[in-house]
């Protein structure tokens, strides 16, 4: 056999193993190059007459709130054969001085999930169930923990469910890993009625290494397999569990129905805080713009960036149709999502509409972000501005 087909063999070889492995990608497109160069929005959109120095607040960025607190560690663990439940979920949770644990088991399809909660902790109900459609919700005591040394994940949970059946879980990596990627993860895509959007990005996500770790999970004395990648997933063999230790979780724009209140700015502010995010703004003559929004949140920065700058949604003249487009960023990773916005204005109202395009999924198929669309209805009756915003989920 002759060097130069021993090579081919060798670059099949390896293209075959290239595609049969997912590689998380944090960035899931070239940001710059998607938003373009810095465009401006033509004065002519407007009406002669500007709010000068009035600004409306039109989004809101909150930190989750499911749960009062912050989640800073959070595991999956999908498991197989199991007649009713095939994942659970494990979260630490702290609230001020106290941490508490979260445990929440998925029935299949996602039909049902049982959310178990310890006494620390103060859940949001409608929350979960605008989130995740059909749960129960229990406050009983059990044992869990999760724990990260050098050698990789120790966690444990022993509850007993609603049936009363013991569920006794036990996994421990004995082998170091790897630097952790971010992801967003897909908790929306099930939500039937989304009442914002839950904004999830597992920033040091962790897939559980098929070899060197030990796995033990019984539910009512049974024993029950972890479930595996079939494909490679960054060049090793893994289960489909994951864990995250750091972690940016926001509900962003919840839905609203009433009257928005006008901020009044200075002639030379450029930032204009609210509570707990700020708007960068830019002026076009007299029209204030929005440029991007940002927050922090468990100490990572949050940007929202759009092009061209959000116009003046106050001022614009009757009949005008936008486009533009948006993406977001967190500290120095780029690109984790974007879309399209489009405003359109008739008959004395605004119509707002943002979608998501771009974003990245470990698992084939359509993006689950490109069914999520946030529409926003602004009118401005008697001197007040009223303000009507929903999400919809199309794919239910």
């Amino acid at each position: 056999m002759t060097l130069k087909i021993l090579k081919i063999i060798s670059i099949s070889f390896l293209l075959i193993i290239l595609n049969s492995c997912i590689v998380i990608r944090e960035s899931s497109f070239n940001q710059d190059r998607y938003l373009g160069k810095k465009i401006e929005n033509p004065v002519g959109i407007y009406s002669n007459k500007s709010q000068k120095n009035s600004f409306l607040p039109i989004m809101d960025f909150y930190p989750h709130g499911n749960v009062r607190g912050v989640i800073t560690k959070l595991m999956l663990v999908e498991f197989k054969n199991h007649p009713e439940y095939y994942m659970i979920e494990l979260q630490e949770v702290t609230d001020g001085d106290s941490i508490g644990m979260e445990a929440l088991i998925y029935g299949h399809n996602n039909e049902l999930i049982d959310i178990y909660y310890t006494n620390h902790l103060v859940l949001n109900i409608k929350g979960y169930e605008s989130l995740l459609n059909k749960v129960t919700i229990q406050k009983t005591d059990f044992e869990a923990n999760l724990a990260l040394s050098s050698n990789g994940l120790s966690a444990s949970l022993s509850l007993k469910d609603k049936n009363g059946k013991a569920i006794e879980l036990e996994i421990k990596e004995n082998k170091k890993v790897k630097p952790a990627k971010g992801i967003l993860a897909p908790i929306g895509n099930v939500s039937k009625n989304p009442d914002k959007f839950s904004f999830i990005f597992l920033k040091g996500i962790i897939f559980i290494k098929q070899k060197g770790t030990e796995f033990s999970l019984k539910i009512d004395g049974k024993d029950f397999a972890m479930a595996k990648i079939p494909l490679l997933f960054d060049y090793e063999k893994v289960y489909n569990a994951k864990y995250s230790f750091d972690n940016v979780m926001i509900d962003w724009n919840s839905n609203i129905d009433g009257v928005i209140n006008v901020k009044k700015i200075d002639n030379n502010q450029i930032i204009v805080p609210h509570e707990t995010w700020n708007y960068c703004i830019k002026r076009n003559n007299d029209f204030i713009e929005i440029d991007s929004i940002t927050t922090t949140v468990n100490n990572k920065k949050f940007v929202l960036h759009f092009s061209p700058p959000i116009p003046d949604l106050a001022c614009l003249k009757d009949e005008t149709l936008l486009e533009g487009k948006f993406a977001v960023q967190i500290d120095n990773i780029t690109a984790i999502v974007g879309g399209n916005y489009k405003v359109k204005t008739e008959n004395n109202t605004v119509l707002f509409d943002m979608q998501f395009e771009k974003g990245w999924q470990p698992m084939p198929g359509k993006l689950w972000l490109k069914d999520y669309k946030w529409t926003l209805a602004l009118k401005q009756n008697d001197g007040k501005y009223n303000i009507k915003t929903y999400w919809i989920n199309m794919k239910n």
